[in-house]
């Protein structure tokens, strides 16, 4: 599962913001004018079993905002924030890639004139056990469960 929380901390930062005042998890509060929220997909993270634990997942970055250019500025920082080419430890994932996949679409809301920015980003990870000594893995384990076992 990817660990939204800490994606959140890596965009606290690179100076998005403060988690939990500008930076959100699953959802905006609806009296926030500002903000940014990591969604999962509604597909989920899809399963790999020839390669356990290995996460090709996708997620939505959502920035809400009162001015057009303001709110650009806002997607275009929390995108660069999270872009990642090069095996980075986040939390408890060892991130292959993370980057967008779609440009920018633009949603008005009807309270406030507020709009939303949104991007939909994939992420390429590997769970890091808790019993990891070091920062990263070359492989990842897991136990597999044979006859419901």
């Amino acid at each position: 599962m990817i660990d939204f929380l800490a994606l959140a901390e890596r965009m606290e930062e690179k100076g998005c913001g403060k988690c939990a005042k500008d930076i959100f998890v699953d959802t905006l509060p609806s009296d926030s004018s500002t903000g940014t929220v990591l969604r999962s997909s509604i597909s989920g993270d899809k399963i790999d079993y020839e390669l356990p634990g290995f996460m090709k997942a996708t997620f939505r970055l959502i920035v809400r905002a009162a001015n057009h250019a303001v709110g650009q500025e806002m997607l275009q920082k929390a995108t660069d924030s999270l872009y990642i080419e090069q095996p980075t430890v986040v939390g408890n994932m060892n991130v292959r890639i993370c980057r967008p996949i779609t440009s920018p679409m633009v949603f008005p809301l009807s309270n406030g004139n507020l709009r939303e920015f949104s991007v939909n980003m994939r992420i390429i990870y590997d769970e890091i056990s808790s019993e990891e000594e070091n920062n990263s893995i070359s492989t990842t384990k897991i136990k597999r469960r044979k006859n419901g076992k």
